[in-house]
């Protein structure tokens, strides 16, 4: 593995039905700064974390998708893994950073804790992006290091208003953003919203 990571580019490719036995069903970035732009991710599942994208505790990397659409069509990949760790993106590393811009981020419709799960990281910024579910787990669930969300619609459709659209237990800022339901404070965080 190299001990300087390089990037690597991934342009308007399909990930679809990927699989993985921990996390990143599609792409885990381990050693390598990675662009994925005008990408198309549909049913990919990882065991543990991150479905489709999963940056694990591993090199100091930066991951930026542009354009990209991740969405579920069959419910035996929403299903398929532990809900309460799994999301569509997961964030486990406090060196990572990563980058949403002009992306659509629908489904899971059930069984997943969130759309993007931020366990640890130094910064998650997600800017002109849609992430939509309905489900009763947090549409974005916080447990550490700092999201941001800029310009963007944040909604979780859940039934009978069972849904947040942010969860958080670390730090988040919100701007000119559509919103749910968001938790201002969870064990000592705070959620700034303007």
């Amino acid at each position: 593995l190299p001990t300087n990571p390089g990037t690597i580019t991934l342009l308007k490719c399909l990930f679809q039905e990927n699989s993985a036995a921990l996390g990143g069903g599609a792409i885990c970035p381990r050693t390598m700064h990675c662009r994925v732009l005008d990408c198309t991710f549909v049913d990919n599942t990882g065991a543990s974390y991150g479905d489709a994208i999963y940056l694990e505790n591993a090199a100091k990397v930066t991951t930026y998708c542009d354009g990209c659409n991740f969405y579920y069509t069959k419910s035996a990949f929403v299903t398929a893994n532990d809900v309460t760790k799994n999301a569509t993106i997961s964030v486990n590393n406090s060196n990572t950073v990563l980058g949403l811009s002009n992306c659509v981020v629908s489904g899971p419709w059930a069984g997943k804790t969130a759309q993007l799960m931020a366990l640890n990281s130094k910064s998650v910024v997600v800017v002109n992006s849609t992430l939509f579910a309905q489900t009763s787990y947090p549409l974005v669930l916080v447990q550490g290091g700092n999201v941001n969300i800029i310009n963007s619609i944040a909604l979780n459709a859940a039934s009978k208003g069972a849904g947040r659209g942010i969860a958080n237990q670390a730090s988040t800022s919100i701007y000119n953003t559509i919103l749910t339901k968001a938790d201002e404070k969870v064990d000592g965080s705070n959620v700034e919203v303007t």
